[in-house]
């Protein structure tokens, strides 16, 4: 180490050996201090912690011993000379004071405050009228970053300066004085500090800014308290992880920084435009000056600031390892170990030495009662409330009362996050929190409490049966999907070595309905092929048991599931298991099950044929609940099938009856009924010729979806307002609604729905800007879906297969078969199918086919002259309506008949 002479003030620190003299007298130091300050006064900017560590070879609590030892000292030789100021999660540094002694550290090259604005000017508000106020947060939140800041920024209110004093050295209660006094002006040591500290401050307008002070809270609050006593404008600024509990104290609660929910939905200039997202890329230019995201990495970059939790320490070292690690893989490490991918000795020096590291500072702080309950709290994978919280933490080792007293205590420190909702109070720890609490907990302890945590959440979701049918829909999937996180984990620890199998199968089997609901049952199907694998090794076997694990994904997520002959043959054993045994209910799973196979596959006829098996049942055991579930599945098979009268006649009584709700067991769709049953009236209606009115039944599912969530605004636009408004010709309506369907699935994030986003948005592009020869070539083979196909053709887009209109033919296209015989029938003007169509929308009273039909076939016949048989063909079709002559069909076919006539 170089040992030359450095000198600063008064002082001089002489070398081989060193010792520092003040004006000729040396100074009582321990050769570890000396060092300690030679490299501080040699260095530029702040030393990270892991560097003085290795260099001067002392754990971390003696190097905090030798700076405290070094303030001490520096403070009764010249108060004016400066301190070690430690900066938790950087590391440390030599601090001069300027001549209005304001201590901020003038080498350190300052970086620019990202997102802190409005808690600036909220600080500035709260000093208008106190005192005192104490930043409190979770360590590497920004505590004294804000506070150095607005220090920084309103310094010129303060007449007499900004006096700075970092108590993370100091570890003796006794010494809080001492550090206090080194930052303000006084002669000479001597006499009695505290009334000299006193006689200092008093009638000065100065702030005091006191940092990191949780560790000694009683010191510190008696000093404050005595401090506020002094008559004049004096403020003090404090930062700590819990309230200092001094009377006339506001305590200001830092937030994370800002991330919207949607932001990985945002385009790219306005991510960037918020906060967490800011301070990651412009920490990451730092580190790489080239990094440059684009458009494609905004999901990536939302995914990350969200796992930190917005805390700006966190985005900050990870930013750091963009250029080592890549963002995508960065993004993945933190998915599976936030504390490790944050691991700082690969870090940029400058920067963490690690977050660890200031978590252990803040664990060693807690009473032994209160580190086991945030151990045990790490089991919860989201969000808590508080009965919760009680109920699995507690055991032998901790009653009740102490766990309540420990969870209010974490919640003051800052531990525990804590929000309220209407009728709770809902807990959370942060992930990195999380994490570490995950590994200070013991193998022994960790199995009581995953039993105890799975046991709560299937009290949980057993109640969430009974709040079905008393809760708005929303509210009720606002607070059960809240716990998925937690059940999917419990699941997981259940079919795990040491778990609890019979209980994982419970959960399984009561969580599906709760995914579904929130549109998260992909993640459960597989949970659910899981569980069946486990009960089929039980004996003896558990039939019944087995046959709910086949049926209930199927009716929770039919759209996505792609039933093979297995998992098919699967459904018909579980509908034989439920002939035979459990409740009303359990029974009516595998034919609800085997009638969603068959409804979301298009096979019209077999859906009613599950449906009836269904039906039948619920009307022989009078369960009026279910029987709601069955009349709403026959009224969409039905309108779906072609016969629109009844099933807008079933639909009309469904509504009429009021009490829409089904027993939650088997009702999978997360779309509300009355949505869904004036969304299928919606499409009838048009079909029976009735186009105003379908409009109508069309815009107030909509409305009604809007109020009732993603699921339900997605399929009243989807299935009902954009297909209706497409058939009566009105695409500006159409393009108005595109909007919504993408704000609804990004909110839902369904894949179904977004195959009919991608659908209509390929066929707003053909109609305001593709050639009727390029709509009549476009092909759809890539569409698998075979319903959204359906809607393609009946948009008068694209070629018609030609096993499809065999389909047609022999009636297996339900609503729009009459629609797709006329389709195919018009480039080959083939009469014979056109008139087979005509034919086939009488037969299902669908007046608007019938329409299109005739003016398809009146123009073929115009085209060969025969003009008399054109108009008997077209004008009763035409003359059976009685409104909607705006749209675009009877627009057609009135030109036409005026031509013809």
């Amino acid at each position: 180490m170089n040992s030359k002479p450095v000198a600063w003030g008064n002082f001089m620190l002489e070398g081989s050996p060193d010792r520092l003299v003040h004006r000729g007298v040396p100074l009582d130091l321990d050769a570890h201090s000396l060092m300690l300050l030679r490299v501080l006064l040699t260095a530029d900017g702040v030393v990270p912690e892991i560097r003085l560590k290795s260099r001067l070879t002392v754990t971390a609590a003696e190097l905090m011993q030798r700076a405290e030892a070094l303030n001490i000292a520096l403070a009764q030789a010249d108060p004016k000379a400066g301190y070690v100021a430690h900066f938790p999660g950087r590391g440390f540094s030599l601090v001069r004071l300027d001549g209005k002694r304001n201590s901020e550290p003038s080498s350190v090259v300052r970086a620019p405050v990202i997102g802190r604005d409005r808690a600036l000017a909220a600080l500035a508000v709260l000093f208008a009228h106190q005192r005192l106020a104490t930043i409190v947060g979770p360590g590497g939140m920004g505590k004294t970053t804000l506070a150095l800041e607005f220090a920084r920024r309103y310094a010129t209110e303060f007449a007499d300066g900004c006096l700075v004093v970092d108590l993370a050295p100091v570890s003796d209660p006794a010494h809080v004085l001492p550090a206090l006094v080194a930052v303000v002006d006084l002669q000479p040591w001597g006499g009695d500090p505290q009334a000299r500290f006193r006689a200092a401050l008093r009638h000065k307008q100065v702030l005091v800014v006191i940092d990191n002070c949780e560790h000694l809270l009683e010191a510190v609050a008696e000093l404050t308290q005595d401090i506020l006593t002094l008559e004049g404008p004096l403020r003090i600024l404090a930062t700590s992880r819990e309230p200092l509990f001094v009377n006339g104290e506001s305590v200001f609660r830092i937030e994370p920084l800002n991330l919207a929910a949607n932001a990985a939905a945002l385009q790219l200039t306005k991510a960037l435009d918020l906060a967490a997202i800011q301070l990651f890329v412009e920490r990451a230019r730092a580190a790489q000056p080239s990094f440059s995201p684009d458009q494609r990495d905004v999901p990536t970059l939302a995914r990350i600031c969200q796992r930190l939790d917005g805390m700006p320490l966190a985005i900050e070292i990870a930013a750091a390892r963009v250029q080592e690690l890549g963002l995508r893989e960065l993004a993945q490490q933190l998915v599976e170990r936030p504390l490790v991918a944050l691991q700082a000795e690969r870090v940029s020096r400058g920067r963490h030495c690690s977050l660890l590291q200031m978590m252990d500072w803040s664990f060693t702080l807690l009473e032994t009662d209160q580190q086991r309950t945030l151990v045990r709290l790490s089991v919860f994978r989201g969000p808590f409330t508080y009965d919760a919280a009680v109920f699995v933490v507690s055991d032998a080792l901790l009653d009740e009362g102490t766990v309540e007293a420990c969870i209010l205590a974490l919640t003051e420190k800052s531990l525990i996050a804590i929000s309220a909702t209407p009728g709770t109070r809902v807990l959370r720890l942060l992930d990195t929190t999380r994490e570490y609490a995950d590994g200070k907990l013991s193998a022994m302890d960790r199995a009581g409490v995953r039993l105890r945590h799975a046991r709560f959440l299937l009290d949980l979701l057993e109640g969430a049966e009974a709040n079905w049918e008393k809760m708005h829909p929303e509210e009720w999937r606002q607070t059960y999907s809240a716990w998925l996180h937690d059940i999917r984990a419990a699941i997981d620890w259940s079919f795990s070595d040491g778990g609890d199998v019979v209980l994982g199968v419970s959960l399984t089997i009561a969580g599906i309905a709760v995914a579904a609901h929130a549109g998260l049952m992909s993640e459960f199907d597989q949970r659910a092929r899981i569980a069946l694998e486990k009960l089929k090794t039980f004996q003896p076997r558990q039939p019944l048991l087995e046959a709910l694990l086949m049926a209930l994904p199927v009716i929770a997520r039919p759209s996505a599931l792609d039933l093979d002959d297995s998992r098919h043959a699967d459904l018909l054993w579980s509908l034989d298991v439920c002939r035979r045994m459990g409740t009303v209910r359990q029974r009516l799973t595998a034919p609800i099950a085997l009638w969603c196979s068959a409804f979301f596959s298009a096979r019209y006829d077999d859906a009613l044929r599950w449906i009836k098996e269904a039906d039948q049942l619920v009307r022989v055991h009078g369960d009026v609940p279910a029987q709601r579930v069955v009349t709403r599945a026959r009224a969409l098979t039905l309108g779906s099938a072609g016969a629109h009268a009844e099933a807008c006649a079933l639909a009309q009584d469904l509504l009429a009856e009021g009490r829409l709700k089904g027993p939650l067991l088997i009702t999978g769709s997360p779309v509300s009924p009355a949505v869904s049953m004036r969304t299928t009236m919606s499409r009838s209606l048009w079909c029976q010729g009735l186009p105003d009115q379908a409009w109508g039944e069309a815009s107030e599912a909509v409305r009604l979806a809007v109020a009732d969530g993603p699921s339900s605004v997605c399929c009243a636009l989807a299935i009902g307002a954009m297909p209706v408004a497409l058939w009566r010709g009105d695409i500006d309506a159409f393009a108005a609604l595109l909007p919504q369907l993408r704000d609804a699935i990004t909110e839902h994030h369904a894949p179904y729905w977004t195959l009919w986003r991608d659908m209509y948005e390929q066929a707003l592009h053909l109609l305001q800007q593709a050639s009727s020869a390029e709509i009549s070539a476009l092909r759809l083979e890539g569409l698998q879906n075979v319903v959204v196909r359906y809607h393609m053709w009946s948009f008068r887009l694209g070629t018609v297969d030609q096993g499809v209109v065999e389909d047609a033919m022999a009636g297996r296209c339900g609503w729009c078969g009459p629609e797709l015989l006329r389709a195919a029938a018009v480039p080959s003007s083939s009469e014979a199918l056109l008139r087979r169509a005509l034919r086939l929308a009488d037969q299902h009273g669908a007046a608007g086919w019938s329409l299109r039909a005739a003016s398809s076939l009146a123009i073929l016949l115009s085209d060969r002259c025969m003009h008399r048989d054109a108009i008997e063909v077209l004008e009763p079709a035409y003359e059976r309506f009685t409104e909607g002559f705006d749209t675009a069909d009877l627009r057609t076919a009135g030109s036409l008949l005026e031509a013809l006539r």
